[in-house]
């Protein structure tokens, strides 16, 4: 938001060095004010995500897996098939979850 009024402000110099003053204090200051927040922030998260009841069940990520299997084999043994964005964009995908 910062950086949004000080592009409004360049027109009017003083107003630009000021909001500039503004945000070149909150940047310095911020691991001070925000640091243990965000800190706090992130573990909890990864505390959360990291529970065995946050884990999918092992049957649901055999399904998926066999899923995407089967996806790569249908794409890549078409021999004869013209390769276009869309393809190589199914491809691409499929193996970017695996």
């Amino acid at each position: 938001m910062a950086k949004a009024i000080k592009v409004q402000c360049l027109i009017a110099d003083e107003k630009a060095r000021s909001v500039d003053n503004s945000v070149t204090i909150l940047e310095l200051q911020w691991p001070s004010m925000f640091g243990d927040a965000e800190h706090k922030v992130i573990n909890d998260r990864q505390e959360r995500l990291r529970k065995p009841a946050e884990l999918p069940l092992e049957e649901d990520v055999a399904t998926v897996r066999q899923y995407m299997l089967q996806g790569i084999v249908d794409i890549t043994t078409q021999e004869y098939v013209f390769w276009s964005n869309t393809e190589f964009s199914i491809l691409h995908n499929t193996l970017w979850q695996g």
